[in-house]
């Protein structure tokens, strides 16, 4: 089916683009009487047999002054029927009546020109298949399979045949679908080839015949409807690349220096958000010695810098949103007074909490530079305080840390004896202090009989704790 596959044949025109010269040439030769061959009569009533209908049906077309015309009008009204002009040839063979075949042989070329042109499929943008296909595409391809000839015959394999490198796959992974972002960046990327019928040979290279066979007719559809909307628009039809809403915002395949550059895109350790404007430069001047620490070795993380890394010319808010949300897997927050004067990190620093409410995935890590108020939206979070040098080496080991590793839901709890009335020992009050000293340890004990569990934090220190304790949700304060 992929294989040169071309524009809608014979079988999905309709009958009724026959014209009418052609439906009377085919009425008279039909109501001539001919004799019997293999158990059918060549004429108007074998082909009302072989079409379906009942013998009721076809002793009503026999009443008619032209039973074949009469049939033909009803044929045309009965879509479960099959009513087009590739089944009409189809029967007229079965019946062995070349004589009417070659009698519009030139017709059928003509309307086969004209419904499709034969325009190959992969000529065809994949926005032209509809929504609903679309899903049912994602249902049949995320869902998991065995490596076929080392290639899995699933969005993965597919994502591999198209082009795309082990990062981009890597962001398709942690989508909710990741057939949906699949198509929906395959789309975006004109030199990918985004066409139905390129989708249609890697579908075939995958033996997802499946696919091929199950969406045919629903594929065929889409494809005949685009091309009479593009003629009705006396549009050419449209690059896959331009978008096609009006005031649509296209976000460019490539959004920093660095990828420009490459020539490719880039998946960032952190983003970082900060104020460089102002009357203070401290800010600046902090974020030229984080990238120093932390972009040079032994650490070589890759950090998108604002005003740094960022292309001129570009919408800023949407743009923003999609390096955020797509390229960064952390957001580092320099707070001071200077950031709260500023509407971008307001933006940018809300914008990457509501993709991790709650901080579940440790996305936002704030730093604090100076005396400042925290916004509400940080408030919940443990900050790495740099307002004095002598937690600075600290400080600078729990961002490395943070942005090597993404917290579990532990992180954000403690453990608590399993009856909800018992005092606190001391323990638990040194557990407590550690938390408030940036020790993160997650665990507490109460002296029990029973036997206990040690449990080392990330710092080194360990701490015990009951096997039948219960945890807490807790949430920590800057310090």
């Amino acid at each position: 089916m992929a294989e040169g596959y071309m524009g809608p044949s014979h079988h999905d025109i309709p009958l009724t683009t026959l014209p009418e010269t052609a439906f009377k040439e085919i009425e008279i030769l039909l109501n001539k009487n001919c004799s019997p061959k293999n158990d059918l009569v060549p004429n108007w009533d074998g082909l009302a047999e072989l079409i379906g209908f009942s013998s009721k049906e076809i002793w009503t077309f026999q009443q008619q002054k032209s039973p074949a015309g009469a049939m033909l009008k009803e044929w045309k009204n009965k879509p479960h029927l099959t009513p087009t002009v590739g089944r009409l040839v189809e029967l007229l063979d079965k019946l062995g009546r070349p004589d009417i075949l070659s009698l519009f042989k030139k017709q059928l070329g003509e309307i086969r020109s004209n419904n499709s042109k034969e325009i190959s499929y992969h000529d065809v943008p994949l926005h032209a298949l509809t929504y609903s296909l679309r899903k049912k595409l994602e249902n049949y391809l995320d869902e998991e399979y065995l490596l076929v000839n080392n290639v899995s015959p699933n969005w993965g394999g597919l994502a591999e045949l198209i082009g795309f490198d082990s990062n981009e796959i890597w962001m398709f992974d942690r989508q909710v679908s990741p057939t949906a972002a699949l198509l929906k960046e395959w789309m975006k990327q004109s030199h990918l080839d985004p066409t139905v019928g390129r989708l249609l040979e890697l579908l075939h290279r995958l033996g997802r015949e499946d696919i091929l066979t199950d969406f045919k007719q629903q594929i065929d559809n889409d494809v005949s409807k685009y091309i009479t909307k593009q003629k009705e628009i006396k549009n050419p039809i449209q690059d896959s690349s331009v978008s096609s809403g009006l005031g649509e915002i296209v976000i460019p395949e490539f959004l920093s220096l660095q990828e420009v550059i490459l020539g490719k895109k880039i998946v960032y350790d952190a983003f970082v958000c900060y104020n460089p404007y102002g009357e203070c430069s401290k800010d600046i001047q902090f974020v030229k010695e984080m990238i120093q620490i932390l972009e040079n070795p032994p650490h070589n993380f890759k950090l998108f810098v604002p005003s740094r890394d960022d292309l001129a010319g570009l919408n800023k808010f949407p743009v923003d949103c999609e390096i955020i949300s797509e390229r960064c897997r952390h957001m580092i927050v320099v707070l001071s007074p200077n950031f709260l004067q500023s509407e971008i990190c307001e933006f940018q620093s809300t914008f990457a909490q509501s993709l991790s409410p709650a901080a579940r995935d440790k996305r936002l890590i704030p730093i604090k530079i100076e005396e400042c108020k925290t916004p509400n939206i940080l408030s919940i979070m443990a900050c790495c305080d740099f307002t004095k040098k002598d937690l600075w080496q600290w400080s600078w080991d729990r961002v490395v840390k943070s942005i090597k590793k993404q917290l579990t839901e532990e992180d954000f709890q403690v453990e608590s004896s399993s009856r909800s009335d018992a005092p606190y020992d001391d323990n638990v009050g040194r557990s407590s202090s550690a938390l408030r000293s940036g020790s993160n340890t997650k665990t507490v004990s109460k002296e029990s009989n029973h036997q206990t569990q040690v449990a080392e934090s990330p710092n080194g220190r360990k701490s015990t704790h009951h096997p039948e304790e219960k945890k807490v949700k807790y949430a920590t304060t800057c310090f």
